[in-house]
């Protein structure tokens, strides 16, 4: 149980050469960002501040083998091709898509890096976070952030927790609630749940999505649209955490306890008992048919 993801890009059909190729170029690329972060100087030294900004320790960002990217076109030490397989460059251009920005490998179970996302260093920069394209061994709809670093401790809780960003699980996991993973800032899929849930034999999934109208939104879409699908067909245990209004997620609920004092093992234990524990199931969240809505 819990081998790697199906590696597809958008057709689906691409050889196994093509495949082994394209993840070389994307684990090369992963290597040059990581050893980037880990310069004193530049863009390593301003994304290491951001890191401690907010609250990741060195640690995390090594166990999640997070990098930088330098701010100026290509970086001169890896070949134009490699960075093209791995979905890194602007098309038709030779400039690096997540220049000057944090860089956060989405790694495959087995712990190999087959995509990037990355986040600004400034909250003025737009977008704010950049995703790799579809390519031949990454898509979106598929994947799921911190899956290699989470699968041990989702079978040792029985159950794992689906959130919506990077810093949710980043955030989560320097704390030490590590049966996290994110479903990279968009809607969960039917495939994302069914995957995280293979790695407890329970089955159950925790959806703590966050607390905006957006994230509201997001619960009242799965329950019409996904959920009654998965429960029937793959036995899915689906419950839906709810965090207060002034933690607008993860994240948030973290950095919030830490300004007040909380330590780690305080904010782990809230965390748990206020929002994981006491999860319902999907059931009691199901949408009023339109007819009643007029």
């Amino acid at each position: 149980r819990g081998g790697g993801a199906p590696r597809v890009g958008a057709a689906g059909d691409d050889e196994p050469a093509d495949v082994d190729e394209a993840m070389a170029c994307v684990d090369a690329t992963a290597a040059f960002y990581s050893r980037t972060l880990r310069r004193k100087e530049g863009v390593g030294g301003a994304a290491r501040s951001y890191l401690r900004a907010r609250g990741i320790a060195a640690s995390t960002a090594m166990a999640f083998g997070l990098g930088a990217a330098p701010p100026d076109g290509a970086p001169a030490e890896l070949p134009l091709e490699t960075l093209e397989k791995a979905g890194a460059l602007v098309p038709g251009t030779s400039r690096d898509r997540f220049a000057g920005r944090l860089v956060m490998p989405i790694r495959d179970a087995s712990g190999r890096a087959v995509a990037f996302g990355a986040r600004s260093l400034r909250d003025d920069r737009r977008p704010k976070y950049v995703n790799s394209p579809t390519t031949a061994v990454f898509s979106k709809s598929l994947a799921l952030f911190g899956l290699d670093v989470a699968a041990p401790h989702i079978r040792r809780h029985d159950q794992v927790v689906l959130v919506e960003g990077y810093f949710d699980v980043l955030a989560l996991h320097d704390v030490g609630l590590k049966h996290v993973v994110a479903v990279l800032g968009s809607s969960p899929t039917p495939y994302q749940i069914e995957r995280a849930a293979r790695f407890a034999d329970s089955r159950r999934v925790v959806f703590a999505l966050d607390a905006d109208s957006a994230g509201r939104a997001a619960i009242d879409r799965l329950c019409r649209d996904v959920l009654p699908a998965l429960h029937e067909s793959a036995g899915l245990d689906l419950r839906l955490a709810a965090l207060a209004p002034d933690d607008k997620d993860a994240a948030d609920f973290v950095q919030r306890r830490r300004r007040d004092g909380l330590d780690d093992r305080q904010i782990t234990l809230e965390f748990l008992t206020t929002v994981v524990d006491p999860a319902a199931p999907w059931t009691l969240r199901l949408p009023l048919p339109d007819d009643h809505l007029h």
